[in-house]
């Protein structure tokens, strides 16, 4: 799967608009993503969720790495299957 794999850093860029900035690399130069969010939403659920979309892909390694390690101990484990469905989702599938 190709993407971006960062490291990507989020920060506020704008408070009157609530606008997070996203990005890898310096000044953005691997990938970017910038965002107006909801002014209904409280601005602590925006910057937990501009976070979360930063760590994606650590989470996405991590996830892989850790299902591997799983399925060698316990391979009819349900975890298993729940991430198999996250990283089926990461990927588009």
């Amino acid at each position: 799967m190709a993407y971006t794999k960062g490291e990507w850093k989020s920060w506020l860029t704008e408070t009157k608009l609530k606008r997070w900035t996203i990005c890898a690399g310096a000044n953005g130069a691997l990938g970017i993503a910038e965002t107006v969010l909801d002014s209904h939403i409280l601005s602590a659920e925006q910057e937990a969720n501009a976070y979360l979309i930063s760590a994606a892909p650590e989470l996405y390694e991590a996830c892989q790495i850790l299902l591997a390690w799983s399925k060698s101990f316990a391979p009819n484990d349900p975890v298993n299957q729940k991430a198999e469905k996250a990283i089926a989702k990461a990927e588009g599938k």
